[in-house]
């Protein structure tokens, strides 16, 4: 057998494993057998075993050029660069299936090692949810997008062409070698805590333990997601070449949703915690952010919108669509069924409160999940019953969600730092009067220098609110252990953070938060302009001097370059060199792609883009952009991360002194 055709045989064995899983798992669950709860749990963990040796043929076809295999042939070529050729593993629909499925066996597998001895009563019903959900997956790429067939000329029979089509040009950057896995892990991951919530429900077992087990698989699904998101803004904004990170694309829009509710769920189960409040909500948020990913692949491969992230397939379209109704009824049938087990009657004393701070935060999550929602799916449904395409773009997002963003934003000023239970106003007005002191101050100085904007200047206010309130409860912690301990400073910080690890990590990812507000708050004061340059012409923009030095061709293996060589003088006296290209890819769709030149620095980026070339007076057409402030979206991307490592890391016990 051609080794890359048990590819096939291995996925015909993925769907052996699942069904015996889920047969193991449901009757271990009904007769109360361990023998049967072990072969649920290593069925799974086989599972992981078999796909992984999949998803290693497919990537050893790639980097071997088998083009005897369609999928192979259809997004590669000899001269595509190798880490380009490991990409191509997840550059088109196939591939990108076989990577879900493969991911979710992965955190599969994980779970089932993981949970053996903690949760013994549940893990063999998340053994067969999972299993449920690869059944589903694989049996789709078996009858529909198999990436292993044999690539046939019109007759059927089998053939190797001399080269390939190659990977789609705006796929060809390093962010695509890191962003659909990424997005992919925050993806699967929520499989993990909705199969949890199914055996929970299944069980009648909803204690906070089961509970427990899912805040940290849902921590994790969250920060693959931040970070997928983020690298797909930061792909955006180097390969599409129109300026910006954030296009409230409906590709993007569903990514972006399960982020909503997943980060409500990680606030209120709080509540579930510290007052035994929210319980159903919980579980629903759960479901919720499972159900939202299975939309978001709904979306991206139906081809119901039109995306240059998504895929067009009409025939996937439907049997998503199918199994999102699938899950959707299951889910609210269990819940239906164990209501009277989750429902709690603790109430909200105050909304001056941790608990009111959190509600809060829930309802803003709430009205961004749907207004993003509604402007995502109401051009489908519109076209649907009228048959007229309509677009709602930017704009509409901005003006509902702009508001609602700038409130989540104040809510973070003071929830995190606000006591539990009935906070006095004397206690919140001493905790919070210098934090906000020193926002208003920074308004005013603001105001002083001539920014007008007002979104920008309540982001401002606010986020210097926020950090000085978590900072000044950090000092005061830090300040008590040394004066209480003699502990040095860095000693006491170091100490404080480990023994409560999941408050401070938390306080972390607020600040990478309050960061990337800042970076969002630079859009309010972009500029823009687009110019007709000859070489050895110049142009002052934004404090700058940009001349066109020339317009040279230059041959790559698998693509033709023209780029603009600019002499960039900045305000400072120093000069750079900066190249924004036009490429002509050589594979055979022979596609054209825009390559910006982004000079990057703390207070803005200079962004130019190579438009055309006038092939009469020799003249490029450029636009030109400054982006102020959008290394801080990056950067606070990169703070969230450290957060989340901090949270989920193991609490330090420290012997203090009397």
């Amino acid at each position: 057998m051609n080794p890359f055709e048990s590819g096939t045989l291995g996925l015909a064995v993925s769907v052996f494993l699942s069904l015996t899983a889920i047969v193991a798992g449901i009757l271990a669950w009904q007769k109360q057998d361990a023998r049967y709860a072990e072969t649920a749990r290593r069925s799974l963990i086989a599972n992981c075993f078999v796909l992984t040796i999949c998803s290693g043929i497919l990537v050893t076809a790639f980097l071997l050029d088998r083009f005897d295999i369609q999928y192979v042939a259809y997004n590669s070529q000899r001269s595509m660069p190798t880490f380009y050729k490991f990409s191509a593993f997840w550059g088109s629909l196939d591939g990108s299936m076989l990577l879900w499925a493969w991911l979710v066996a992965v955190f599969g597998a994980a779970a089932a090692i993981r949970h053996r001895r903690s949760d013994p009563e549940l893990l063999p019903l998340v053994a067969a949810a999972l299993s449920s959900v690869l059944l589903f997956f694989v049996t789709v790429i078996l009858a529909t997008t198999n990436p292993f067939v044999p690539l046939v000329d019109a007759a059927g029979v089998p053939f190797t062409p001399r080269d390939g089509l190659g990977l789609n040009p705006l796929l060809q950057n390093p962010a695509m070698v890191l962003h659909p896995p990424t997005l992919y892990l925050g993806f699967t991951g929520f499989t993990i805590p909705f199969a949890f919530a199914i055996a929970a429900l299944v069980t009648g077992r909803l204690d906070d333990e089961w509970m427990r087990s899912v805040r940290r698989w849902t921590i994790i699904a969250w920060a693959f997601l931040t970070v997928g998101n983020v690298l797909g803004s930061n792909w955006a904004y180097m390969e599409l070449g129109w300026g910006g990170y954030w296009g409230w694309d409906p590709v993007e829009n569903s990514s972006l949703m399960p982020w909503f509710t997943g980060t409500a769920f990680l606030h209120s189960v709080m509540l579930q915690e510290k007052r035994n409040m929210f319980r159903i909500w919980n579980v629903l948020l759960i479901m919720m952010t499972y159900w939202l990913t299975i939309f978001g692949t709904f979306l991206t491969r139906s081809g119901v919108v039109s995306s240059v992230h998504a895929f067009a397939n009409g025939t996937v379209g439907p049997l998503f669509l199918g199994y999102l109704a699938v899950v959707v009824t299951i889910g609210l049938a269990l819940l239906y069924w164990r209501w009277p087990l989750l429902a709690t009657s603790p109430k909200l004393k105050s909304p001056i409160s941790r608990e009111g701070a959190f509600v809060f935060n829930n309802f803003i999550l709430m009205g961004l999940l749907f207004a993003t929602f509604w402007g995502t799916v109401f051009p489908v449904l519109n076209e649907l019953f009228t048959g007229q395409k309509i677009t709602v773009g930017a704009p509409f997002f901005n003006r509902i969600n702009a508001p609602l963003a700038i409130a989540l934003l104040v809510l973070l000023s003071f929830g995190p730092v606000i006591a539990w239970g009935q906070a006095s106003w004397q206690n919140f007005r001493r905790s919070m009067m210098q934090p906000f002191v020193l926002g208003l101050v920074t308004g005013a100085a603001l105001l002083v220098a001539g920014i007008r904007e007002p979104y920008a200047i309540f982001i401002y206010v606010f986020v210097v609110t926020a950090a000085a309130a978590m900072g000044i409860e950090v000092w005061r912690g830090v300040a008590s252990r040394h004066r209480r301990l003699n502990e040095g400073w860095l000693l006491a910080l170091q100490r404080l953070v480990g023994r409560n690890r999941r408050r401070y990590g938390g306080y972390i990812v607020h600040l990478g938060v309050l960061l990337a507000f800042i970076g969002i708050s630079g859009s309010f004061f972009d500029e823009e302009t687009q110019l007709s340059l000859k070489p050895g012409e110049s142009a002052e923009f934004a404090g700058y001097q940009l001349q066109l030095k020339s317009i040279e061709a230059y041959h790559q293996p698998n693509y033709e370059s023209q780029a603009a060589i600019f002499d960039v003088t900045r305000s400072d006296g120093k000069s750079l060199l900066m190249w924004p290209e036009k490429r002509q890819y050589l594979d055979q769709r022979g596609e054209t792609a825009t390559e910006v030149a982004i000079w990057s620095t703390l207070f803005h980026d200079l962004y130019l883009i190579f438009l055309s070339e006038d092939e009469v007076t020799g003249a490029g057409i450029f636009r030109f952009h400054l982006n102020p402030l959008v290394m801080w979206v990056w950067i606070g991307c990169i703070v969230m991360v450290l957060g989340v490592t901090v949270s989920i890391g193991k609490k330090r016990e420290t012997i203090e002194a009397g």
